[in-house]
C-alpha cells in the first residue's frame, strides 16, 4: 500500500512537471511570435520613404513615386519570406491618392475590423474576395499607423490560427491528452 501510494504521488509530479514544462515551452513559443510582430511593425513604421509617400494628401503621386512606392512596398513583402509564420500584413490607408496595391495596401474602407490594439481570435480576411489562401483563420493584430503625429492608417499583421497556437492543433501522445488536473488539498490529481 505504501509503495503504491508513493508511485502514484511520483507518476503525479512527474506528469505535472511535464506539463509546467510544456506551458512555459508554449508561453515562450507565444511570446517568440508577439515579438516578431512588434519587430515588423518598428521596421514598417521606421521605412520612412514609404511613410512619406503614405502621407502625401496633395495630389496624386508621379511616376517617380509610384516606383518608389512599389519598391518600398516589395521590401515589406519580402519580410513574409522570412518570416513565414506571418501570414499578412496589410496597410490600410487613409489616402485616396495612394493605390491599392493587393495584397498589402489597401484603402481603408476595407477594413472589417476596426478596433486597433486588440489581438482579434478566428479572424478571416473575407474582403481578400478570390485570394483564398489569405482567407483562412488567422490570429491579428490592428494598430493605427502613425507617422509624424499623423495618422495614415491602420497596420494589421496575422498569422495563422494553426501555426501561432501550434501546440493546441497537434495531436500528442494519449497519456498527454487524457490528463486533467484539479487542485485539490494541495495536490494535483490525474483524472482521466
Amino acid at each position: 500500500l505504501f509503495f503504491s501510494s508513493n508511485f502514484q504521488n511520483s507518476k503525479v509530479i512527474d506528469i505535472e512537471q511535464e506539463c509546467l514544462q510544456r506551458v512555459e515551452e508554449y508561453g515562450f513559443q507565444i511570446n517568440s511570435y508577439i515579438d516578431s510582430f512588434g519587430q515588423l511593425e518598428s521596421a514598417i513604421v521606421a521605412n520612412e520613404e514609404l511613410m512619406l509617400l503614405l502621407l502625401n494628401q496633395n495630389k496624386p503621386l508621379s511616376l517617380d513615386q509610384i516606383l518608389s512606392f512599389k519598391e518600398n512596398v516589395d521590401s515589406i513583402l519580402r519580410f513574409t519570406l522570412v518570416t513565414p509564420k506571418i501570414y499578412g500584413i496589410r496597410l490600410f490607408v487613409e489616402n485616396n491618392n495612394i493605390p491599392e496595391y493587393w495584397p498589402l495596401i489597401l484603402n481603408s474602407s476595407r477594413l472589417i475590423f476596426s478596433n486597433p490594439d486588440k489581438w482579434e481570435y478566428n479572424y478571416v480576411a473575407d474582403f481578400m474576395g478570390n485570394l483564398g489562401q489569405y482567407t483562412v483563420s488567422s490570429l491579428c493584430l490592428t494598430r493605427p499607423l502613425v507617422f509624424q503625429s499623423r495618422s495614415l492608417g491602420k497596420l494589421q499583421i496575422s498569422m495563422k490560427m494553426k501555426d501561432f497556437f501550434s501546440f493546441l492543433y497537434t495531436e500528442h501522445e494519449s497519456h498527454i491528452n487524457n490528463y486533467v488536473f484539479m487542485n485539490k488539498n494541495d495536490r494535483f490529481l490525474p483524472i482521466t
